[in-house]
């Protein structure tokens, strides 16, 4: 088995912890920063990925 793990807790780090935890792994992700940025991140663009992959649901 080989071990991933997501760096950075940013839309593209998010997005491939979600896809990989949708195929059966449960990859840790590691962020540098120890409080949220205010800095807005793609937050409507996160929402059109994850939807259709069904990980928004997952967690319902």
């Amino acid at each position: 088995m080989i071990g991933v793990v997501a760096a950075g807790a940013g839309p593209t780090g998010l997005m491939l912890a979600c896809e990989l935890s949708l195929a059966g792994a449960r990859p840790p992700v590691l962020e540098r920063r120890t409080e949220p940025s205010g800095e807005h991140r793609a937050n409507g663009l996160a929402v059109v990925l994850l939807d259709p992959t069904g990980a928004l649901d997952a967690g319902r």
